[in-house]
């Protein structure tokens, strides 16, 4: 009996391993947006899929459209055909297709002598990510300056009003479409998308100049945009939004020194917009670099680690100051005029912020209001029972605080319960103007960071008198005036009145003789 020589029992062998390592079947793992890294997918968007065994070689696509089998491996999403421009056993690189649904899909991966995997995926309308230097998802962002092409770097950063160019993905349809794996038109018409995204720079918005499919590249997006010629140095946070999404944040060095930026002041109980205030009135304001640490009870400070606002080159007395949240809480001085304009500005160490110009006048009334845990909807006014700390509001809301009713409870305990008709209740505001002690209208009004004296010793009660009104019913206002123990807080007192419409959304309205008012709601119950 022959038997066979060891060279080629080495051939089979090695054969026999061959076969073995190919009939394995692929695996998935993940499948991901391939600029955030994130499961933001959608039709037309670039994707990495990873995986075991899920090509047979290693390999790129060489020519453009990109094919749908690189590498034995081909790949569907939702039953159509993807395009690939990169495969390995470990991850591929494709584009979904452009004409699948959005919703819940099956990516199924093929591969050639070893079977298929697939996995589930939900396709959004938009899936934005920012292609990065590193193609982390996470850090630089692969900007670059409009003018020259060249890439933007902590050594030739960004200038304040220039244009910038970055790329994308996942930005939706164009206009005209281009077909899952064609290269994009490189001259006019150019594939524009049909929703304009939004460019977000540390906390101020780019003006977009450009937004549409990269020229002659497939599935990657270019957006060109405007850098706020107001924008501080240092590095800012970025973001892509559209369609409701928002991509992976990114960084973007800029040139000069990080100064705050304002973009926004509005009443600091009702946060309403306008850019209006009166003397005396809490407001917030709304931007970015106001340093790294909160200080949440900063009164009567007006400089909290270089930080301070200026109103008029005033400073006002810091709340509060939000650092993370990018907010500054400060009251307005009360030596303004009530009328006119003001220039607001938020100095840190590294300089001054640009003017914003804020809008002065007599009153300019807020009420503080409660967000019920259980009702977001619900802006259940800062009120209390008259001369206590229990709190007008729904039972449920009070629930939803863990607050028990209020009833045989001491004056000094929290609680919660409606109002009845005949109650004595407090209504506490900001904005209602000039306030002096009895209301003189030839009296001095409060010292700018100054508290009421919370003896009640001296009354500092407003000048112009409110109206209000409860579920539509007017009801004499009994005091009207800055709350003993405080400054910037004013206090209302009022009775509820009979006739008033039970129910937990009961309306209350102030109102100041200049016409300015707003409104809240509390709990009425028979």
């Amino acid at each position: 009996m022959l038997k066979p020589s060891r060279i080629v029992l080495a051939a089979l062998a090695a054969v026999l391993c061959e076969a073995a390592v190919f009939a394995q079947a692929p695996t998935i793992t993940a499948v991901a947006n391939a600029a955030s890294f994130t499961a933001s997918l959608s039709p037309g968007s670039l994707a990495s899929i990873f995986g075991q065994n899920l090509s047979t070689s290693t390999v790129s696509a060489s020519t453009t459209p990109w094919p749908t089998t690189l590498g034995g491996a081909q790949v569907s999403v939702g039953g159509k055909s993807a395009a690939l421009d990169f495969a390995s056993p470990t991850e591929l690189i494709v584009q979904i297709p452009v004409d699948v649904a959005p919703g819940s899909a099956q990516v199924t991966v093929t591969v050639q002598g070893k079977g298929s995997a697939s996995a589930t995926v939900t396709l959004a309308s938009f899936s934005p990510g920012i292609l990065t230097q590193d193609g982390s998802g996470q850090g630089p962002g692969a900007f670059q300056h409009g003018k020259d092409f060249s890439l933007v770097t902590a050594q030739s950063p960004a200038q304040p009003g220039e244009t910038l160019m970055m790329f994308a993905v996942g930005l939706g349809p164009t206009n005209p479409s281009v077909p899952t794996g064609a290269t994009a038109p490189a001259s006019p018409p150019l594939a524009m998308t049909t929703t304009q995204p939004t460019v977000t720079v540390g906390c101020q918005q780019a003006n977009v100049v450009f937004s549409g499919l990269a020229p002659a590249m497939v599935g990657s997006y270019q957006v060109d945009f405007l850098l706020p010629a107001s924008a501080p140095g240092g590095n800012l946070s970025l973001t892509l939004s559209i369609g409701g999404q928002t991509s992976n944040t990114v960084t973007l060095p800029v040139a000069g020194p990080a100064i705050p930026v304002v973009n926004a002041v509005v009443n600091g109980a009702s946060f309403a917009t306008g850019a209006v205030a009166a003397p005396g009135t809490m407001v917030s304001i709304f931007g970015c670099n106001f340093g790294s640490k909160d200080n949440l009870a900063a009164f009567p400070a007006t400089n909290f680690q270089g930080i301070s606002a200026t109103f008029n080159a005033v400073a006002g007395p810091l709340f509060a100051v939000a650092a993370l949240e990018n907010q500054i809480n400060v009251l307005v001085p009360t030596e303004l005029p009530g009328s006119g304009t003001v220039t607001v500005q938020v100095q840190n160490s590294a300089g001054l912020s640009a003017s914003f110009s804020l809008k002065m006048s007599a009153a300019t009334p807020g009420i503080f209001y409660w967000t019920d845990p259980s009702k977001a909807s619900r802006h259940n006014g800062a009120v209390l029972f008259a001369n206590t700390a229990w709190d007008v509001m729904p039972a449920s809301m009070a629930t939803a605080f863990g607050l028990t009713g209020c009833a045989g409870l001491q004056a000094a305990a929290t609680c919660g319960q409606p109002a009845g008709a005949g109650d004595y209740i407090e209504i506490f505001v900001t904005g209602l103007g000039t306030a002096t002690p009895g209301g003189d209208p030839n009296g001095k009004v409060l010292p700018t960071g100054s508290v009421a004296p919370a003896n009640g010793s001296v009354l500092y009660q407003t000048v112009q008198k409110p109206t209000v009104s409860i579920g539509g019913v007017a009801t004499p206002v009994l005091f009207s005036g800055i709350a003993p123990g405080f400054s910037g807080l004013y206090q209302i007192n009022v009775q509820v009145p009979g006739g008033v419409t039970p129910g937990d959304d009961v309306p209350i309205v102030v109102s100041m003789p200049n016409g300015a008012s707003d409104s809240a709601t509390i709990a009425v119950h028979p």
